[in-house]
């Protein structure tokens, strides 16, 4: 009897790391509803990868990294609202998405402002805006950087947007 109860827990023990090798990014990553964000493989594995579409909301933040006082690099962040929170796939057991990074930021600039607020904020001679908008995403990914899990997708299209405020100052960016 001992003998097989010893065999049955090595054979529940494998199946379980078995099942945990096979469910990959499946097992590690959760929403708390129905998402059309599926994994996909990853050629590396420190990046779990998503295939499909999504249309999330939430406020914005589109600003200029600087480096010794100037800028150098645009950056477009997305703080998703509860109702995308729960579509986008997080770390189980983890937090859902507080902040979205947003891929090829001057195209996302080109899609929501007008032509002129576009220009001026391309050329550096508006520093940061803020909003709310509606966008469609895809190729979303999650990695950790800096010690800290970072989600970034590319936008597809921008669905809507709200009110915008601009400024001409430089936004306190953080660092690892």
């Amino acid at each position: 009897m001992a003998r097989v109860m010893k065999y049955l827990a090595y054979v529940f023990a494998s199946l379980s790391i078995f099942s945990s090798v096979a469910l990959g990014n499946d097992a590690l990553f959760t929403t708390k509803s129905a998402t059309p964000l599926v994994p996909t493989e990853s050629e590396n594995p420190e990046i779990a990868k998503f295939a499909g579409q999504a249309t999330i909301s939430g406020d914005y933040l589109v600003s200029w990294e600087f480096r010794d006082d100037e800028p150098y690099q645009l950056l477009f962040t997305l703080i998703p609202d509860a109702e995308s929170r729960a579509i986008l796939p997080h770390i189980a057991n983890g937090k859902e998405v507080e902040e979205l990074n947003l891929d090829d930021p001057k195209k996302i600039v080109q899609l929501l402002f007008d032509a002129n607020t576009a220009n001026d904020i391309l050329s550096r001679k508006i520093l940061s805006a803020r909003g709310k908008a509606t966008v469609v995403i895809e190729d979303y990914f999650t990695a950790v950087d800096c010690d800290q899990r970072s989600y970034v997708a590319r936008v597809v299209n921008v669905v809507k947007h709200g009110k915008v405020v601009l400024a001409d100052k430089k936004v306190q960016s953080r660092k690892c």
